[in-house]
């Protein structure tokens, strides 16, 4: 097959089967839908994560994705006036040229769950030459100095308590 045959029969299956397709025009029609969306719903724009536009047999669809539950949950009380809001605002932009959709669908965008927030106990690295910690600074002359180690001294003592704890109970 000649070059030109390949280019020819390339461009038919492009044309016949999928269509004439202008990725400028996709992309306007993307930023237009988002404005469009983000202007109709201001309080809930910083929830929004994606919005795309779905063709599926012959029914557009706009699919809205939030970030939270509580955004979709707010959209939900919301839904009757953001959807006048929506509608005024696309005769405002006269955008039945430009974009045409039959629904409006939201959903929750699934994120990959967190670890749990259970506090993992963490395991004390416990040194041996803690533990006879004295304090030799005098008390009456500086009362300030003596309380910061009191409390150095504290802490250590209990660190040495858990350090203990784990070893018993063979962490």
């Amino acid at each position: 097959m000649k070059q030109s045959d390949y280019d020819k029969r390339l461009q038919d299956l492009v044309s016949k089967n999928y269509g004439e397709f202008n990725i400028w025009e996709e992309v306007s029609k993307r930023n237009v839908l988002f404005s469009l969306v983000k202007d109709s719903m201001p309080s809930l724009a910083s929830g929004i994560v994606r919005i795309d536009l779905h063709d599926r047999a012959e029914v557009k669809s706009v699919v809205i994705n939030f970030a939270t539950a509580g955004h979709l949950k707010e959209y939900r009380m919301k839904e009757k006036e953001i959807m006048e809001v929506m509608r005024s605002l696309y005769k405002e932009r006269e955008l039945k040229d430009r974009l045409v959709f039959h629904k409006i669908e939201a959903k929750v965008l699934r994120v990959v769950a967190q670890e749990s927030e259970e506090k993992k106990e963490e395991l004390i690295d416990y040194m041996e030459g803690t533990e006879n910690f004295i304090n030799q600074v005098d008390r009456d002359k500086n009362p300030a100095l003596w309380r910061t180690f009191e409390e150095i001294r504290m802490i250590l003592l209990a660190k040495k308590e858990k350090y203990n704890e784990q070893k018993t109970r063979g962490l």
